[in-house]
């Protein structure tokens, strides 16, 4: 008899415990979008009393579990450290879009769209993205991911997904899961230029759209730092905002009326360089970064857009057939030799790895075989560029790494 009731105690302690272990799973989705599950996110289970009970990771369905769970109520949270990927301009569209009653957001629209985190959407929050973000780089002070929080009680197994997005992506377009992404727009020509070492020039940048009422844009210019300096950027619209970093101009522009910015002829910024050291082949002083959009009077963004500017072309002497520098690498002197077809003079330029000048002179070439002696004993050791310049017409005769050993 005592043993009988000591099983049954045991079946009924052992039903109890099995009874009170709850499981609980759920998802976690890009912008609550079931095609684009968010993987590595992790997510934390918290007790009533806000302490920590467990930790896991999605999987790659973006899928998570808890298990072992005593009755109660719960919270789930989620972190990641995931890059996603960069804002675009066009997202600040749609802040001001919400601001002027003319688009509603959803519960995740509205966390992603508050990027200064201060619990509300407004103007500051527009304002951020165009000039704070876009032009100068500075994170969002509501950090980089927001996603929702979810609370349940025990009794249910499967919870609700939940959503998540990089703040600032108000619209769920940049989904962390991979898609393409262009890296630089393709450029055409238009007009050329022949600028010497330090001449400054303006560089017309064209934007051609399929309209001339164009709301804003954003355009990131990429440059090399050796070969030009900027000296001054004059952008397409009065509200225009621009900086320089990481060697690129950043400029953002545009209506806050939601509508067309003043009549648009194409030229979408004039930029005055200087060009620091001769070019040896032409090349565009400047590359479009893939971020860079132009959005029409609707704040849509205008597809197919073809941008063009000068391109830098590169001199070449007439007069000169053979012209060579020897030895190379050299520890005392090199010698630059040269066939010329007429007696003319030119420009011998040393220049060192941050296109600083460490040596010029003018030197006269005849007609036949020239030589000339650099000494380079005195210089430090590293990579030099030589140039020999037709001192009449700044056409390139030579322009050749030295390597000072």
């Amino acid at each position: 008899m005592k043993k009988r009731v000591l099983v049954l105690g045991l079946f009924v302690l052992i039903s109890l415990v099995t009874f009170t272990q709850n499981v609980y799973q759920g998802t976690v989705l890009y912008h609550q979008n079931p095609e684009y599950p968010i993987e590595g996110v992790q997510v934390s289970l918290f007790g009533s009393d806000n302490q920590l009970v467990a930790t896991v990771e999605t999987d790659e369905f973006g899928g998570y579990f808890f298990d072992g769970l005593s009755d109660g109520t719960y919270t789930v949270r989620a972190t990641t450290t995931l890059p996603g990927a960069q804002i675009a301009i066009q997202q600040a569209v749609y802040i001001l879009m919400y601001i002027n009653g003319l688009y509603q957001f959803d519960p995740i629209q509205f966390l992603a769209a508050d990027v200064n985190g201060s619990g509300s959407v407004n103007f500051s929050d527009f304002m951020f993205i165009v000039v704070n973000y876009f032009v100068f780089h500075q994170p969002f002070p509501a950090g980089t991911w927001i996603f929702e929080e979810i609370e349940f009680s025990t009794g249910s197994r499967d919870g609700n997904s939940l959503g998540g997005s990089r703040i600032g992506d108000v619209e769920g377009v940049f989904v962390p899961t991979g898609r393409d992404i262009i890296n630089e727009f393709i450029i055409t020509e238009r007009e050329s230029v022949s600028p010497a070492v330090n001449d400054e020039f303006i560089v017309p940048v064209y934007a051609n759209t399929y309209s001339d009422l164009v709301g804003g844009y954003g355009l990131v210019l990429g440059f090399d730092p050796q070969m030009i300096e900027v000296i001054e950027v004059i952008p397409f619209g009065d509200n225009a905002a621009w900086g320089i970093l990481n060697n690129q101009i950043r400029i953002s522009c545009f209506s806050t009326q939601l509508g067309p910015l003043e009549a648009f002829d194409g030229k979408i910024a004039e930029v005055r360089v200087k060009l620091l050291q001769p070019a040896t082949e032409s090349f565009f002083p400047f590359n479009v970064k893939g971020e860079s959009q132009v959005l029409n009077s609707n704040g849509l963004i205008e597809n197919d857009v073809e941008y063009a500017m000068p391109k830098l072309l590169a001199n070449v002497s007439q007069n000169v057939n053979i012209a060579t520098l020897y030895p190379n690498p050299a520890s005392f002197n090199a010698v630059l030799s040269v066939t010329s077809g007429a007696a003319i003079y030119a420009d011998l330029m040393l220049f060192n790895q941050i296109g600083q000048l460490v040596m010029t002179h003018t030197v006269q070439l005849s007609e036949g075989a020239n030589e000339f002696d650099i000494p380079v004993e005195e210089l430090q050791m590293g990579v030099y560029q030589v140039i020999l310049r037709d001192k009449a017409t700044r056409d390139m005769i030579l322009s050749q790494k030295l390597i000072k050993q």
